[in-house]
């Protein structure tokens, strides 16, 4: 598919997912060979929230996609409109339409990611 068809294959879609399979999955939760997804989110015509996530049991931040503890990170704090607690102040990283083709193309050509499209 080229990058027309591909772009124009993109226009309706709300949701892409983009999983990284391992290689073996009895390793996929403490074992050190672990699923990943970055599910891309249409929030307007040519932009697309990231959220990602993973198999492993370790604590994964689901905004920066790495292997880190809220309590370690900057932008887990109080929040300031009345909430009792700590929150995540993050905002999802956001990309163009341009941009996921170009992970979707990438994706496309590894043996051990998975692209769905809804």
């Amino acid at each position: 598919m080229n990058k027309k068809e591909l772009l124009e294959s993109l226009k309706d879609v709300y949701e892409v997912n983009i999983e990284t399979r391992p290689k073996d999955p009895s390793k996929s939760t403490d074992g050190g060979d672990y699923y990943f997804n970055a599910v891309y989110r249409r929030v307007s015509r040519f932009i697309f929230e990231v959220n990602y996530s993973t198999s492993a049991s370790f604590n994964f931040c689901n905004i920066y996609g790495g292997f880190q503890d809220c309590e370690n990170c900057s932008e887990y704090h109080e929040e300031y409109e009345g909430a009792v607690g700590k929150f995540c102040q993050a905002d999802p990283e956001k990309v163009s339409l341009a941009k996921l083709a170009y992970l979707v193309e990438q994706a496309g050509q590894d043996e051990n990611k998975v692209v769905l499209m809804g």
